[in-house]
């Protein structure tokens, strides 16, 4: 499984859902989970499953979870 950072616009308005709840740092990204062919992982709701990480918190997620980052181009679909 890999993540791959959501596109500014999707980011935007996923951390904007939240706002009376979350508040996210500015140095906070919206990562979605991708199968190794390039697919995203979905829910159970059927929503693509993604995770709110900031940069000093990705390094160590993806240790921890043995995950990559990587982009739209290095994902054969």
């Amino acid at each position: 499984m890999f993540l791959r950072r959501a596109e500014r616009k999707v980011e935007h308005s996923i951390l904007n859902l939240y706002p009376a709840l979350y508040v996210p740092s500015p140095d906070e990204k919206v990562y979605f989970f991708l199968h190794s062919d390039g697919s995203h992982v979905l829910q159970k709701s059927g929503q693509p499953k993604c995770i709110i990480l900031s940069d000093s918190e990705l390094p160590d997620y993806l240790y921890k979870h043995h995950l990559r980052l990587t982009t739209k181009s290095s994902i054969v679909r």
